[in-house]
């Protein structure tokens, strides 16, 4: 048995005799034209009076001697927009609206088969959506029960006991043989269609209500009516299934896989919806979503959807709780739920939208984090491609956008992906100031003396640098929070200083893709303290430049690609562009003596400017300053020495 929610769609097939002529119609439902009598869409073919009244509902062909009409004001059905898959329907107040619909009567009482989409409301009132009379004696009724049953006649057990009241099915019936709830044959038959069947002698009939033993209309339905099909004969079983696969296409009402024209996958039973075109059923279907419980996808926005094809989809009814099994290398965890799609044609791509909501999930969302997994060749996700291009989300619903399936494809939701793959960065840099040939190695003397930026000095005569790393001011002004709130704990007894690391992907600064300050090890290691200073958004190669505060920076001479996931390059075996590095015994390093970048304009360059700078803090001790060159917390001779050994040095590289 199916389970419901919101609106009711009937299919019914009734069985009497007689003959009548029939319209020639251009167009059938399920293409099924032979001895088609009525058929009713709230979609068009209404004549709408005092708002949206609806004063008579024409046949879909125009015939002008076949229609439901009610000739008073107050007792019309309303019509309203968008409630089955976004189609119109006429509600009925329970009170005292309904339809004659006489020229029907005759056929009803004859071989018969009738289709109706419907929504039973909960009432206080046995109500009737469909009757037939004779001088107010009942010959057929249908409608439902106060507990929310659906019933053909109030003295007949009946024929679907679940509570119907604001729910969706298909109905059909064959009296005397079969009949049908939501397409599957013969559900709850609770007695002989013949018993207490009154099916002769008929000459009127109405939508929504039934007549009492006086003639007086009563019982009157409350629920909304969307399409009425009267076939003037029994349909044979094959033209059910026509019809009804029509039906799940244009309302999202499920039916069985076995009985759809269009969808064939048995393990895929639940919540079968689809997008379609077909003249001749007068169905252009492009924005769609089952109308039973647990429907999580909307498909819409065919790209390609020609004539007489169709991309239908179904659910394998699994629970929608996430899991991390069946997954391929692009997603951690997806749902596990899974739907397939049965294609009838090329209908292009589409926008598949999930309700995150519906599956339990709670926001804020990130479309970064969700994925469509499409699988081929058998349902096994493990080598499904994702689809994340093109991702928006508004509120709940997530929408992947031109999204390509195959006939026969598998698909499921991925509700989260890796993180960017984060690049490994490997770079080795000397100083010039600090660095010792002997050892290969660096001092460490602004750390050992507490004079990095959040360390304690050692010496009372000391000034503290606030924390934070140092290139927060003109010219570099990069407002990284690294280094903030720290103390002398954070730092490691290795630490030389802080550096500005830039990567680029050509050598002018306009190709700069990210930044960060790195702390300097003595062995000339870069250590970053965001592990994904490069998240890999590029794949590189890339070109490295390393600024210092009071060294010459540098670039790379050619861009650095990346070896695997690591983007490796060791300055002090390199020399680089421009004015490039100074040989100090086996390793380059990089110029000592540029204490005044602020005014180096075109690169970086050691001139009187800088010396002017040496001049003014020459004999300070215990400080961060520019001029000290050797960086040892003391500015004095030994640093002017650099500054007259490389007095004269200068760059053009792009800052």
């Amino acid at each position: 048995m199916n389970t419901f929610t919101q609106k009711i769609q009937i299919c019914l097939s009734f069985v009497f005799m007689t003959s009548f002529s029939l319209p020639v119609y251009a167009q059938s439902p399920g293409d099924v034209s032979s001895n088609l009598y009525m058929w009713l869409r709230a979609d068009e073919q209404t004549v709408l009076n005092g708002g949206a009244q609806v004063q008579r509902w024409n046949n879909i062909d125009g015939n002008s001697t076949r229609f439901g009409i009610q000739t008073t004001a107050n007792q019309r059905p309303i019509l309203v927009n968008s409630q089955i898959n976004g189609h119109k329907i006429l509600r009925f107040d329970g009170i005292d609206d309904y339809m004659r619909l006489d020229v029907a009567a005759g056929p009803i009482s004859d071989d018969c088969t009738i289709f109706m989409v419907i929504t039973p409301h909960a009432d206080s009132d046995v109500g009737y959506y469909l009757s037939t009379h004779f001088n107010g004696n009942d010959r057929l009724k249908f409608g439902h029960k106060l507990t929310g049953e659906l019933t053909y006649d109030n003295t007949v057990p009946v024929m679907w006991n679940e509570d119907v009241h604001n729910q969706k099915t298909m109905v059909s019936f064959l009296i005397e043989q079969d009949f049908y709830v939501d397409g599957y044959r013969n559900a709850e038959l609770s007695a002989p269609w013949t018993h207490n069947l009154q099916n002769s002698g008929a000459n009127e009939a109405s939508l929504g209500q039934e007549y009492d033993g006086s003639g007086i209309a009563s019982n009157y339905w409350k629920g909304d009516i969307a399409e009425v099909i009267i076939f003037n004969r029994f349909l044979t079983y094959p033209e059910m299934d026509q019809v009804h696969s029509y039906l799940n296409i244009r309302y999202g009402i499920n039916i069985p896989v076995e009985n759809h024209v269009y969808f064939n996958h048995t393990n895929y039973p639940e919540n079968i919806a689809g997008l379609g075109r077909d003249t001749d059923q007068n169905l252009i279907q492009t924005n769609s979503q089952s109308e039973e419980t647990g429907a999580i996808v909307r498909m819409n926005v065919p790209s390609n959807l020609g004539e007489n094809e169709y991309l239908v989809w179904g659910n394998d009814g699994a629970a929608t709780t996430v899991i991390n099994s069946e997954l391929p290398g692009t997603a951690q965890q997806r749902i596990a739920r899974e739907w397939r799609v049965s294609e009838t044609g090329n209908v292009g791509t589409v926008s598949v939208s999930f309700d995150l909501a519906e599956l339990g999930l709670s926001g804020p969302f990130n479309a970064s984090d969700f994925g469509l997994m499409i699988d081929s060749d058998d349902g096994n996700f493990a080598n499904a491609t994702t689809h994340s291009t093109g991702t928006t989300i508004a509120g709940n619903i997530i929408t992947f956008n031109q999204v390509s399936f195959n006939d026969g494809d598998w698909f499921s939701l991925a509700t989260q992906l890796p993180a960017a793959l984060c690049i490994n960065i490997d770079l080795t840099v000397f100083l010039e100031g600090p660095f010792n040939a002997s050892t290969n190695q660096m001092n460490t003397d602004l750390n050992s003396r507490g004079m990095l930026p959040g360390k304690t000095p050692v010496s009372a005569l000391a000034t503290p640098i606030p924390a934070g790393q140092p290139y927060n001011i003109a010219p570099w002004n990069y407002s990284g929070t690294e280094g903030a709130n720290w103390t002398d704990a954070n730092y490691d007894s290795d630490v030389v200083d802080w550096l500005l690391v830039s990567f680029r992907t050509g050598t002018s600064s306009g190709t700069e893709i990210t930044q960060a300050a790195a702390l300097l090890k003595k062995d000339g290691k870069v250590e970053f303290l965001d592990p994904c200073v490069l998240d890999g958004s590029f794949s590189g190669p890339f070109y490295i430049m390393v600024e210092h505060r009071n060294h010459a920076g540098i670039l790379t001479d050619a861009p650095v690609s990346l070896v695997g996931n690591t983007l490796s390059f060791d300055f002090s075996r390199n020399n680089t562009i421009s004015a490039g590095q100074k040989l100090v015994g086996t390793k380059y390093t990089m110029y000592a003596g540029d204490a005044n970048q602020i005014t180096d304009s075109g690169g970086y360059d050691i001139n009187g400017l800088d010396k002017a700078i040496w001049d003014t803090q020459n004999g300070f001790f215990y400080q961060y300053l520019p001029a000290d060159f050797n960086m040892n917390g003391d500015i004095d001779g030994a640093d002017k020495s650099f500054w007259a050994a490389n007095n004269g040095v200068a760059s053009v590289i792009s800052r």
